[in-house]
């Protein structure tokens, strides 16, 4: 008994020695598993990147159109100013060549015949509106000029009765009457007649009422 018991007491304490040997032998580190499939983070990273380049595309166009826009815009004001700078130009030189839309060119002086009949008045503050003034006729060639294109019409020209003298004509630039061609008999002055008209079918000069509503003729104050 004695014997098996010490056999047995062996095998205890081996199995206990082989145990401590267990519990201090090194154990080998685990091995560390790395996913390298995408994660949820890589996704919204991806998501982002892509956003980000649509979003940047976007940017780029819409540059790319503002800037055209500015150049169109550009390009219609640099376009304005030439035109504006050549009519300038054309009138400013020693003669017309050239007469705004609607005026006729006539003895290298710029008229506009209108073909709406005003009092006198309106004619002349039209007449100014278009930078001219109711027709100043000084001598009798400027007058033989525009009968081709009066015809047989009949235009208000700047010439009434001097307010003060209603003996008197003046010109509406202020200057004396020098130069006339009145129809034979006028001006009778009949019925308050202050104002002049050319009469195409005559080729002279009528007085009329100022109230009286006839088409009339501007002359460019412009220097040509």
């Amino acid at each position: 008994m004695y014997k098996n018991d010490a056999v047995s007491g062996g095998l205890e304490a081996g199995d206990n020695g082989y145990a401590n040997e267990m519990m201090f032998r090194r154990v080998p580190p685990l091995p560390i598993i790395v996913n390298t499939g995408p994660t949820e983070t890589g996704k919204g990273d991806s998501c982002f990147q892509k956003k980000w380049s649509r979003t940047s595309k976007v940017s780029f166009f819409v540059v790319i159109a503002l800037f055209c826009k500015i150049l169109i815009i550009v390009g219609v004001l640099f376009s304005a100013a030439g035109r504006e700078g050549k009519q300038s130009n054309t009138m400013n030189g020693s003669s017309c060549k050239t007469c705004p839309s609607g005026w006729n060119l006539i003895r290298s002086n710029c008229y506009y015949f209108s073909s709406i009949s005003e009092t006198w008045e309106s004619s002349k503050e039209l007449c100014a509106e278009r930078n001219g003034i109711l027709v100043v006729i000084k001598d009798e060639s400027e007058m033989s000029s525009l009968w081709p294109t009066i015809k047989q019409g009949a235009y208000w020209i700047g010439l009434r009765r001097d307010p003060k003298d209603t003996t008197m004509w003046v010109w509406t630039d202020g200057s004396p009457l020098t130069y006339s061609v009145w129809n034979k008999d006028e001006p009778n002055n009949q019925d308050s007649e202050h104002c002049a008209e050319v009469w195409g079918e005559f080729q002279a000069w009528n007085d009329q009422p100022c109230q009286r509503k006839l088409n009339y003729i501007c002359k460019g104050v412009w220097n040509c």
